[in-house]
């Protein structure tokens, strides 16, 4: 998490997670981001032995600065979520 004059600016690793499958909230000063984890239709038919990156429902809580915020701006590429949150005024 990184503090500008403007707002926050985040990143979040989500290797493996598609747009569809995130949800973002801000709630007082929490910022929620959900999700589900899909595995590759290919690992679903044969049995797991060592699993690196958890796969299913997933929830991170991250407490932010005092202030108020609201998401500007979200995108996921690289197996990253950025989200800019801009500071409410």
């Amino acid at each position: 998490m990184f503090e500008t004059e403007a707002g926050l600016l985040i990143v979040v690793a989500l290797p493996g997670v598609e747009p569809s499958d995130t949800e973002i909230s801000i709630e007082r000063d929490i910022l929620r981001i959900a999700g589900f984890r899909r595995l590759p239709p290919v690992m679903r038919r044969g049995a797991i032995y060592r699993l690196e990156i958890p796969h299913g429902r997933f929830e991170r809580s991250i407490r932010l600065p005092a202030g108020g915020f609201d998401v500007e701006r979200s995108a996921l590429a690289n197996g990253c979520l950025f989200l800019s949150l801009a500071k409410l005024r």
